[in-house]
């Protein structure tokens, strides 16, 4: 009963979508909107059961050591029901997706989406783990493809199936290994194990390949090649869910396949364990990541001559300061920063995708050129997109700001444990995703409210619902109000170590 009870909400949304697919029959063609209410309807249900169980104090419980229902699971429970509201909402006034896309499937592929990052966030097993990122991949798959007609989804659809499989064929590699070396799926026995053989090189070529799954599910260097594409060719409000969903999916998979199989790894230790070794190895080559990540993210960015793009690019660039704060993944002060960074960023991102959105409703596309002027059509969309890209640069008093701050705080307080490495990389971190993202931001916000050429408003034949603008409105007001969260981000530190 237990074991029921802990998984009630992954159990609920599993029935939600069965009946799902039940209305999509009986009224989804006539009526496809009451399927993307539906949808909204279930996840605060769950979201609400989700919440329940983040109290002080939880106890982590794995759940026949396939699952475990921790702090962190609980809160990318609700953070992806969050997302999944707002996606649905703002779905139901998009100009795209109603004349090419298929809300009804649309709003089942939603759920999905959310319970595949349930799934994966929550998994300590090899194979509820790659279960998870497969139930996330494919239902990502089909998101990106869903506009109808649409040569760009199409081809967003092929390279996200192409670049999933190759990826997920490594990390299934990677998992045999470490089956025939440690003779369990379990990560947590997987380490221990890890920890008795005689250190030698050779066996962390195995882990390396399990981290290129979660590399390409995060859109990390050098498997980042699939997001921009995706996220241009795909609808705009599936790149909103995209781009937010399965980085929260991603980074708490990850964190606890890292706490599990290195549990109270001391970084500055010299022993010769292989568990350590292994630990240090582990923790630089994150961090070696994360300089590449935001390097090539932010400088790529600078090239694109489309808004879309350079939001995939700077989400690049944002998992690689994210991955930052998992280098010290023993810290409790690193796991607080990056749940409220990854809140931020769900919220600011989110908002910029349906910000775009929003703007493609006149007829209009996302390049740089045709967004010229668009403070003219639709100046509050104009500041609501400003504000969620100011925050993503990390401007106070915006959320990005705090978040960015607070997580390289920690980064910084934790760095000595490597060196001055992490010392490094904070600052690679200011420089490249502030700095330099900062120009390819701020070209956006010049297009949008800059007209460079005679524009001529034309009459819209297409009018948003009045539900629609809503989300945008609680993006932008969520990216404000966390700008002076610093009340929350210690109610997440009492929590997690309480």
């Amino acid at each position: 009963m237990q074991t029921i009870a802990n998984l009630l909400p992954e159990l609920m949304l599993s029935g939600a979508i069965c009946l799902a697919l039940v209305l999509e029959i009986l009224v989804g063609r006539r009526q496809p909107r009451v399927l993307s209410w539906f949808g909204v309807i279930a996840l605060l249900l769950v979201s609400w059961i989700a919440v329940r169980r983040a109290v002080p104090g939880l106890d982590p419980a794995v759940l026949g050591e396939v699952h475990r229902v921790d702090f962190v699971t609980v809160a990318v429970r609700v953070l992806a029901c969050l997302g999944g509201i707002l996606t649905l909402v703002a779905s139901t006034g998009s100009r795209e997706m109603e004349e090419r896309g298929k809300p009804g499937e649309f709003a089942i592929l939603v759920l999905g989406l959310v319970l595949g990052a349930m799934l994966f966030a929550s998994a300590t097993n090899l194979l509820t783990l790659y279960v998870g990122l497969e139930f996330l991949s494919l239902v990502g798959y089909a998101l990106a493809g869903l506009k109808i007609g649409s040569k760009g989804a199409s081809e967003a659809g092929l390279k996200y199936v192409l670049f999933g499989g190759i990826s997920s064929a490594v990390m299934i590699f990677g998992m045999s290994h470490l089956f025939g070396l440690t003779g369990s799926l379990d990560l947590a026995v997987i380490g221990q194990n890890l920890s008795n053989l005689p250190a030698q090189p050779i066996l962390w070529v195995p882990l390396f390949l399990v981290g290129a799954g979660f590399a390409y599910k995060l859109a990390l260097v050098p498997f980042h090649f699939w997001s921009p594409d995706v996220y241009e060719g795909c609808p705009t409000v599936s790149a909103a869910l995209l781009t937010t969903v399965p980085k929260l999916a991603g980074f708490a998979g990850l964190w606890h396949a890292l706490i599990l199989a290195f549990p109270g790894a001391y970084l500055g230790s010299q022993t010769t364990l292989f568990g350590t070794q292994t630990a240090l190895v582990v923790a630089s080559s994150l961090t070696l990541t994360a300089i590449l990540t935001m390097f090539v993210g932010s400088f790529t960015a600078l090239a694109q001559t489309d808004a879309r793009r350079i939001l995939a690019f700077s989400s690049v660039t944002n998992a690689g300061v994210m991955l930052l704060a998992t280098v010290s993944w023993h810290e409790g002060s690193s796991l607080s920063s990056l749940l409220f960074y990854l809140t931020a960023y769900l919220f600011a991102n989110m908002g910029a995708f349906l910000a775009l959105d929003a703007l493609r409703n006149d007829g209009h596309g996302t390049r740089l050129s045709e967004l010229s002027g668009a403070w003219q059509r639709r100046p509050w969309v104009v500041v609501a997109l400003s504000v969620c890209v100011l925050s993503l640069v990390g401007l106070p008093p915006l959320a990005g700001f705090l978040g960015k701050w607070n997580l390289l705080r920690t980064v910084l307080e934790n760095g000595l444990l490597l060196k001055g490495h992490l010392l490094v990389a904070a600052t690679l971190a200011v420089l490249a995703s502030s700095v330099v993202l900062a120009f390819s931001y701020l070209r956006i916000v010049r297009a949008c409210a800059v007209a460079e050429t005679t524009i001529e408003i034309e009459a819209n034949d297409y009018e948003a619902s009045g539900e629609s603008p809503w989300a945008l409105i609680v993006c932008t007001a969520l990216t404000v109000a966390l700008g002076f969260g610093w009340p929350v981000i210690e109610l997440l530190q009492r929590w997690i170590s309480p």
